[in-house]
């Protein structure tokens, strides 16, 4: 089956679910099961996509359907100048939350002081390590209530170096 061909379908069933993003969440999942740059999705339309392939996909796309997030269907989400590991053990980033590390750019006087910060219900540890990014010399402590989301925030300071 041709890309595009899969993508329109796929694109269809989204629609029908009433899912309001579904072009931007049908392309999201389809690169992620075709591990495809958005590039080829839009420059090779006619690319034949492998029949496991379009069984995952597929599989995806029926997750979407029942309302999952996309986040945790592929397993990351962007936030700042990072992707960070999410499941469902942890909520999505938000955009909205950016404001606080730009707020602490703002704030703070020097990227170069020690800061010591500290991240309440730190879930996948987004706000804190997208600081400790920022503010190289810094440090922080990430407290949650669940195991399993620190553990999320660990894996995801050790992908970020920091």
């Amino acid at each position: 089956m041709q890309l595009k061909t899969l993508l329109d379908a796929a694109i269809s069933d989204l629609n029908d679910a009433h899912i309001l993003t579904a072009l931007l969440d049908a392309r999201l999942l389809l690169q992620h099961a075709a591990q495809i740059t958005p590039e080829i999705l839009y420059l090779q339309p006619e690319l034949l996509i492998p029949q496991e392939v379009i069984t995952f996909y597929n599989q995806l796309i029926n997750r979407r359907i029942n309302h999952e997030p996309v986040a945790k269907i592929i397993g990351s989400k962007a936030f700042w100048s990072s992707d960070f590991i999410v499941n469902h053990h942890v909520l999505d980033p938000r955009p909205d939350s950016e404001v606080i590390i730009e707020e602490a750019i703002n704030i703070l006087p020097s990227k170069n002081s020690q800061y010591r910060f500290l991240d309440l219900g730190a879930g996948s540890g987004c706000l804190l390590l997208s600081l400790l990014k920022e503010f190289p010399e810094s440090s922080g402590l990430a407290i949650d209530i669940s195991a399993e989301a620190l553990n999320i925030t660990k894996e995801n300071a050790q992908l970020l170096g920091v």
